[in-house]
This record gives structure tokens, sequence and C-alpha cells, in this order.
């Protein structure tokens, strides 16, 4: 027996069973002569959402079109003053979470401004160093891809 299912119905399922942790959606007899799925890559955006405890999942896809993994069209962050520990794990999830970010700011760019009452510009400047640290694996992950 054979599934059919679309992006909708994949993405249903996946609203539907928030706490699955293993999902089987195809039979081992598919072969490359049977019908193209309907389920392509944006459906394993749900699954990613909705389904956090999810830890194997078996589906057949249309993996020809790949889409940006989020609507947004973010293309530039100023993070201000923000704190931050550590540069790649901070990429690596703004580049999953803005696929268009391409510029990030703190409020050292331009001129020097003294930091927000009370904070300690050495940890302003350290914070400032790390962004910068991300913003240039962002612009390094995102020459990568677009290597042949």
């Amino acid at each position: 027996m054979a599934f059919d299912i679309d992006d909708a119905v994949a993405i249903d399922m996946a609203r539907a069973w928030p706490r699955i942790h293993d999902l089987e959606l195809m039979t081992p007899a598919y072969h490359a002569q049977d019908p193209a799925p309907r389920v392509s890559l944006a459906a394993l955006l749900a699954f990613a959402q909705y389904c956090p405890c999810l830890g194997k999942l078996r589906i057949v896809l249309d993996a020809s079109v790949v889409p940006v993994a989020v609507a947004c069209t973010l293309t530039c962050l100023d993070a201000g003053y923000s704190a931050i520990l550590t540069a790649p794990s901070v990429a690596n999830f703004l580049s999953g979470l803005f696929p268009l970010l391409s510029a990030l700011y703190t409020d050292h760019d331009g001129e020097r401004y003294p930091g927000p009452d009370g904070m300690n510009l050495e940890y302003s400047d350290a914070f400032h160093l790390i962004w910068k640290q991300v913003e240039t694996l962002i612009c390094e992950s995102d020459a990568s891809l677009e290597e042949p």
C-alpha cells in the first residue's frame, strides 16, 4: 500500500502529532517509476517546527525545489548592545532563521557611542567583536553555498 499525501496533509500530521518520536510515511516497495511524491522539502519545515521530539522520519519526497527555510526576508539585523557568548552557534541559528541575512550591526558600528547606563564598556566591546564574528561566519557560509 502506497501513501499519497501532499504538503498540506504532511503539515496537518506534524501539527496533530507534536510528541511523535518516529514516523514512517513510505512503503519499502517504493520505486523510481512510481508517481512523483507530492510531499516537498517545505513539509519538512512543519516537522521541524511542530515535532520537537521527532528523532527519525522516513519519507519519500520531491526535493527538486529547495525552498527558503523561512519566509522572512530580513537582510539586516542591528543587535545594538546585545549580550552574546559564542559566535558559531548564534551564526548557525540566525542563518537558519533568516536565510537572506547579510548584514549585522551593533551600536559600535559607525561612531563610538557610550554603552547603556551601567554597562561596562569592556563587555560592550567584547560583545561587538563576537557579533562581528557572527556576521563573518554568516557571510562565509553564504559564499560557500554559492560556489559550484
